[in-house]
This record gives structure tokens, sequence and C-alpha cells, in this order.
């Protein structure tokens, strides 16, 4: 501790669980930390309280997440039991940055506010998505404004539902454009 890094870290985190036969039977965590210092001197914080029990995962409160003006809110629960979850979150001025840490592939550059609903079985998730994103830039796709609607019934094979979009100048592989629309219906 003599010799170790300054940091910018306060808060707390509190664990109280049960253990029986070295499997977690039951755990709440509540946690409230700033940071000042990691992502170039950005404020930054985690909050919220999640708890597991009888294979019950729930966010008692919502768990939240920012840096500088991004954040990301959670709330819902999972149930291992029966293997279904529902979640919501929630987007204000979420940066990339922030998007791809939970993305597996890389927007350049944007900002989403808006609301997703992600729910289901682990095997037949749904998602309801509600988004307007700023300076979006995705490979070679540019759009200054994109507003999304998606209702999706089956995100592993995009069998039914229906996505909405309404974008405002933009380019693709250089080629400029003013404004558009789409959607688009999927039926097994």
């Amino acid at each position: 501790m003599i010799d170790s890094k300054k940091t910018g870290i306060s808060g707390y985190l509190l664990l109280d669980g049960l253990f029986e036969n070295m499997l977690i039977t039951a755990l709440d965590v509540n946690a409230d930390v700033n940071e000042s210092l990691l992502f170039n001197n950005e404020p930054t914080s985690f909050s919220g309280s999640i708890s597991y029990m009888d294979s019950i995962l729930s966010i008692v409160n919502p768990i939240m997440l920012s840096i500088g003006p991004s954040i990301v809110s959670i709330d819902g629960n999972a149930n291992y039991g029966s293997r279904t979850m529902n979640f919501d979150v929630a987007l204000s001025e979420a940066s990339a940055f922030l998007i791809n840490n939970f993305w597996s592939d890389s927007l350049s550059s944007g900002s989403a506010t808006g609301s997703m609903q992600i729910d289901g079985s682990f095997d037949v998730l749904s998602l309801n998505a509600d988004l307007a994103i700023n300076n979006f830039n995705y490979k070679s796709i540019y759009l200054e404004n994109f507003e999304l609607f998606a209702k999706l019934e089956n995100l592993q094979d995009f069998d039914d539902g229906e996505v909405k979009m309404k974008f405002k100048d933009g380019t693709w592989n250089e080629i400029g454009f003013e404004s558009g629309n789409g959607q688009l219906f999927f039926s097994n």
C-alpha cells in the first residue's frame, strides 16, 4: 500500500451472503463508488443493489454506471431456476466508449439516449428498444442523427418483429445523403 498509485476512488461496497457446500446460496451486494482519475478525469460512479436467493437475481436498487455525462441504468431480475429474465435498460447520452464495454462490436463515435427492455427465456430473448443516437459512426456508416425503434420477439433468430429507423445527414462508403427512414418486418 505504501508505493501504490494514486486513485480517485471513494465510496463503499457491502457484501452479505450465505455459503453451503462451497456454493453461494444467498448474496446481497450494495455499492456506491465514485472515481475521478481513471477516465481522463471524467467523474465516474457506480451504484446499486442486487440480491440473489433461491436461484433469483434481483436488482433491488437500479444499477447505475456513469462516466462524465454518459449514464447507463439497469433494473430487473433473472430467474436461474426457470431460466428467464426481465431487464430494463435506460441510456442517457451513453457514449460509444461506454456502449462498447457492453457490446461485442465497436462504435467509432456516438451517444445514445432512450430505453430497452430485454426479457424472455435465456434461449429466446425479446427486445423492445426506443433510442435516439447522435453522431453515430459504425464502420463505413456515419449518421448525424439516428432514431431506432425495435420490437423483436426472438433475438437469436430474428424471425418475428419489426424495426423502424429514421436518420438525418449521413454518409455510407463516402456516399452522402440528407435524410431517410425505413421499416423492416420479420415474420416466420
